[in-house]
């Protein structure tokens, strides 16, 4: 047997024993390995089509009972793809035409039956071709129905996206189109303007711009937008995909369309509550810092001033008294208690809220905060500030005082160091603030609350300031804040 040829089941459509006989020997000789079988009528034929599965169909032409042309229909009627060959000892051109016509392969004179090994193999391996054909066209069918499957179930709109030159258009677009932007996928597909036409002229100039960058990279193109749809309903959409080159050297994007617009709604909420509390966060803290105010100017003025008083007048009764002992002793120890309490009321005005803060401004404030931290910790101390007051808003004032405060409170706290500089600077609309000291430094935990720098961050961040806080184990900390003076006064 030939090399490539595999066995073959034949159907002979032959009344004549021996010209069966003559076609089998003829295909044997040529190296087939054949297993036939006769059938001779319409009857015959339809039972071994129903029972058996056969490679190809020989057919005389000449049947006292049967014809070629009812075997053929009796084919075709089956649905089987089965090579129909011809086998006649006479046959005119026009009924060989007409044959053909009506679905036969190929015919073959019997007296020129070297032909038919050739027509045989010919036909065999285009009846291999169309099966091939028809399973490959099959399994793309079923690839094609789960692929439909699946992106149907995406909860958004997948896609195929083709960039040739400056032009784009979706080339695939799922049923989720209907959905999130209210077209459907053949308009989307064979309308290159469609989608653009749903875009703002800012959102469109983002979307074109994601996506050359995305092209000229070739990586993913990620996008964020809003779409406006017919009744003037906006949709926020996310757009996610990925490009590959195609033959002729377009760029195609897979990707997908969600709508976000319930996750951007969550998200504005949460940012608007955010900056609602922050905004109530400024007011306590204001409101504070005024009741502060009020009280340290109340305990100084009124219970300083009166404590003072007090004292003079045990002061005098002291020289008036000053020769009787017991009330001498006493009276003198009340001049002592008196004087331990102005201290006492002094500081703790001052430390509700330095009154030079409000009458001498921030660079005294801060030089006598610096000066009293160095005093009370013993950790030496520098300051420098490029200008002797600083012309500044009353709450970026009472802002920096309070930053510089939580700042070395932190150090004295927590540090370890040594050494502390703090800068002050106000320049270029903007005022400037670092606390730097050569402690032991810490590494930053997410997870950890400090609520000192957490403090400092929210005062800095309620006008719109800027804070960075830098450390390395064992190499100290700094703390710098920056804020906008001219943006606050308006």
């Amino acid at each position: 047997m030939p090399a490539g040829i595999d066995p073959i089941k034949l159907l002979l459509v032959e009344d004549s024993t021996d010209d069966a006989e003559l076609v089998l020997a003829a295909l044997s000789s040529s190296g087939f390995d054949v297993s036939a079988y006769r059938v001779e009528n319409s009857a015959e034929m339809r039972e071994a089509l129903d029972e058996e599965s056969w490679d190809v169909v020989l057919s005389d032409f000449n049947l006292p009972e049967f014809s070629t042309m009812e075997a053929l229909d009796i084919l075709k009627s089956s649905g089987l793809d089965i090579p129909f060959i011809v086998v006649s000892g006479c046959i005119g051109e026009e009924t060989a035409v007409a044959l053909m016509k009506s679905g036969a392969h190929d015919f073959v004179m019997k007296g020129n039956l070297g032909r038919l090994v050739p027509a045989l193999k010919r036909e065999l391996n285009e009846a291999g071709v169309r099966r091939e054909k028809r399973r490959m066209e099959l399994a793309l069918k079923r690839s094609e129905a789960r692929f439909s499957a699946m992106t149907n179930n995406v909860p958004g709109m997948v896609f195929q996206y083709l960039l040739g030159g400056s032009k784009g258009r979706f080339t695939y677009v799922s049923e989720g189109s209907a959905a999130i932007c209210g077209l459907s996928p053949s308009h989307l597909a064979s309308d290159p303007d469609a989608f653009m036409a749903l875009l703002s002229e800012a959102d469109t100039k983002t979307f074109i711009a994601a996506r050359d960058r995305s092209a000229a990279a070739l990586g993913a193109w990620n996008w964020e937008g809003q779409i406006l749809l017919s009744g003037g309903h906006v949709k926020w959409i996310n757009l996610r995909a990925t490009p590959r080159r195609v033959e002729d050297g377009s760029l195609l994007w897979d990707g997908v369309l969600f709508n976000i617009t319930e996750s951007k709604q969550k998200e504005e909420e949460i940012r608007w509550s955010r900056e609602l509390l922050r905004q109530l966060s400024a007011h306590r803290d204001s409101v504070r810092e005024e009741e502060r105010k009020r009280i340290a100017r109340e305990i100084h003025d009124e219970l300083g001033q009166a404590l003072t008083a007090l004292k003079i007048d045990v002061d005098w009764l002291i020289q008036r008294y000053a020769q009787e002992e017991k009330a001498g002793q006493r009276l003198r120890s009340m001049s002592n208690i008196l004087a331990g309490t102005v201290d006492s009321v002094r500081r703790i005005a001052e430390h509700l809220r330095p009154g030079m803060l409000d009458d001498l401004g921030l660079a005294a404030a801060i030089e006598w905060q610096v000066e009293q931290f160095s005093e009370r910790t013993g950790i030496d101390c520098e300051l420098a500030m490029n200008r002797e007051e600083f012309d500044l808003d009353d709450r970026i004032a009472t802002c920096i005082f309070r930053i510089v405060q939580e700042a070395l409170t932190n150090v004295a706290r927590h540090a370890g160091a040594d050494f502390v500089h703090v800068t002050v600077e106000q320049e270029n609309g903007e005022i400037a603030l670092e606390v730097r000291d050569n402690g032991r430094g810490f590494q930053e935990n997410p997870k950890k609350r400090s609520y000192g720098l957490l403090g400092i961050k929210e005062r800095a961040k309620m006008l719109g300031g800027e804070v960075n806080i830098a450390s390395i184990p064992g190499n100290g900390a700094s703390v710098c804040v920056r804020l906008p003076v001219e943006a606050v006064r308006q």
